[in-house]
C-alpha cells in the first residue's frame, strides 16, 4: 500500500473512492459547498434530506456522484468538532476505511482531514490502521488495504509520520494476534531485531545463556514452564543530543500466558 500527499484536482481527479468528514456545521464548509456546486445541488439535497449521518463514526456511502471524478463518494462522520479534533479524524478515517476494505481497491483519496499537522497525521494514522485487519489465516481475506491512499491538504513530513504511526500500530496488533506456535521468544527477537535494524535502532537479545550468566533468576524460572527458551531484548535509541537526559522504557512480552484469570474470582474476572 503506498500512501502520498496529492496536489491535483482532488474533486475532479479520477479515484476509485473519495472520503470526506462530515461535521453537524457542513452548511459553512467550502469543501461541501464546492462537492455540491460540481455535482449540481444532489449533494446538499442528499444532506436536508437527512441520508448522510454526520455522527460520529457513521460512514455513508454514495455510488456513482455526478460530476465528480470517484466512483463512490464517502462521508465519515465526525460530530461537533472543537478546537483538537486529532483523535476524531483519526477514528473517522478509521471508520472509512474499514467501510471500504470489504472489497480490493485501487486509489482511495481523503479530504477534509484537519487543518493541523496533529491533526492530518492521526487521520493518516487511523486511515492506515482501518485498512488492515485481523483476518490474518484465513484463506480469503475479509478486508482489503487499496493500493494506494492519496491525502489532500498535506505534506510528504505529515504523511511519512502518519504512516510510520499507523504501520507501528498495526504491526503491535498483529504481533498481538501471532499464536505462540509462530510467536515465541526466540521469533519474537528475530522480528525485533528486523525493525530494529529498519529503524536504526541498536539491538542485544540475552539468550537462556547470557540469562543465566546475568543471573536473572525470575525470568528464567517463569520461563521453565515452556519449552521454548526465554529472550530479553535491549534496545536503544540515540535521538537527541548527548547530554539530554535518557528515557528508559521496560516492557513484558508474553508469547504465551494461560495463568491468572481461573485464580480471580468471577467478578474480579470482569474488569
Amino acid at each position: 500500500m503506498i500512501v502520498s500527499h496529492f496536489q491535483g484536482d482532488w474533486i475532479r481527479d479520477p479515484s476509485e473512492a473519495l472520503v470526506f468528514p462530515l461535521d453537524e456545521e457542513w452548511q459553512s464548509r467550502e469543501e461541501i459547498k464546492k462537492l455540491d456546486q460540481v455535482t449540481g445541488g444532489w449533494l446538499v439535497d442528499l444532506l436536508k434530506l437527512g441520508e448522510i449521518s454526520s455522527k460520529p463514526n457513521k460512514v455513508t456511502l454514495l455510488f456513482s456522484p455526478p460530476g465528480l471524478g470517484t466512483r463512490v463518494l464517502v462521508f465519515a462522520g465526525v460530530g461537533k468538532l472543537s478546537t483538537n479534533n486529532a483523535s476524531t479524524y483519526l477514528k473517522a478515517a478509521s471508520s472509512a476505511m474499514r467501510a471500504l476494505s470489504t472489497k480490493p481497491r485501487t486509489t482511495v483519496r481523503l479530504a477534509g482531514f484537519g487543518a493541523s499537522p496533529l491533526e492530518v497525521r492521526a487521520a493518516i494514522t487511523g486511515a492506515i490502521q482501518g485498512s488492515e485487519g485481523q483476518d490474518l489465516f484465513r484463506s480469503e481475506k475479509n478486508i482489503h488495504a487499496p493500493d494506494r491512499i492519496e491525502w489532500v491538504g498535506s505534506n510528504d513530513s505529515q504523511v511519512h509520520a502518519g504512516e510510520i504511526i499507523g504501520k507501528s500500530v498495526n504491526l503491535a496488533r498483529n504481533l498481538v494476534n501471532q499464536p505462540p506456535n509462530l510467536l515465541y521468544p526466540e521469533s519474537f527477537a528475530s522480528k525485533a531485531m528486523e525493525i530494529a535494524t529498519q529503524a536504526g535502532f541498536f539491538i542485544e537479545v540475552w539468550d537462556k545463556e547470557r540469562l543465566e550468566q546475568e543471573q536473572c533468576g525470575a525470568l528464567l524460572a517463569v520461563a521453565r514452564g515452556s519449552v521454548r527458551d526465554p529472550r530479553l531484548l535491549i534496545l536503544r535509541y540515540q535521538g537527541s543530543s548527548p547530554d539530554s537526559e535518557p528515557l528508559a522504557l521496560v516492557g513484558k512480552g508474553v508469547t504465551f500466558d494461560s495463568g491468572g484469570y481461573s485464580l480471580k474470582p468471577t467478578d474480579g474476572m470482569l474488569t
